[in-house]
């Protein structure tokens, strides 16, 4: 089991700390192992605390996947969203493949698979990704279905790299992330 740091007593937890350890144990354990008491352990405080911020399990639940979804997308998308469309683009692949980002997205899909609040945050944040990949596609003068199946291309690879690649060196995925962008914002030949 990972170590995780204890909160000095005095410190007062946030709804974003519980929500953080939450989002820990759901990436390690599956939904299923996502329990008040559980985090708490994690957190090094009483399970008191966790009232003060949420209802019950089904709130922490309900907020967790809030959580994902502005943490994991829309905060992403604003880190992202400075520059060209071609540095917006660079600029996320580097966000999304250097950092952190990616490690909780297996855990959100396998909670989606029997989940229907979860499989329609995971739906909607899909969605959300791709329209705002195919409007940067579309600045760079893809249209139609060749902006479309590229944004399908690039979240779908997004998905998959942390899976496969996740032992490669950071030279080796930086190499990967200027191939990409060139393969995706160059013109098919006709």
């Amino acid at each position: 089991m990972p170590k995780t740091k204890t909160v000095e007593k005095s410190k007062r937890l946030s709804r974003d700390d519980w929500l953080a350890a939450a989002l820990e144990v759901l990436k390690t354990d599956g939904v299923g192992k996502v329990n008040i008491v559980r985090i708490a352990r994690d957190l090094g405080v009483t399970s008191g605390s966790f009232y003060w911020h949420f209802k019950d399990r089904n709130d922490l639940l309900r907020s967790l996947l809030e959580f994902w979804v502005n943490s994991q997308t829309e905060a992403i998308i604003e880190k992202a969203n400075q520059g060209t469309p071609s540095e917006r683009l660079f600029k996320l692949m580097e966000i999304l493949t250097l950092g952190e980002e990616s490690r909780y997205e297996v855990a959100f899909r396998a909670w989606a698979g029997f989940d229907n609040l979860a499989a329609e945050v995971v739906r909607g944040t899909d969605k959300r990704r791709i329209e705002w990949l195919r409007s940067i596609f579309h600045e760079l003068g893809f249209s139609g279905i060749e902006a479309e199946m590229r944004a399908r291309l690039f979240v779908y690879y997004q998905l998959a790299e942390p899976i496969v690649l996740w032992r490669e060196p950071k030279s080796k995925r930086r190499e990967l992330i200027r191939l990409r962008h060139r393969l995706l914002t160059s013109p098919v030949p006709t």
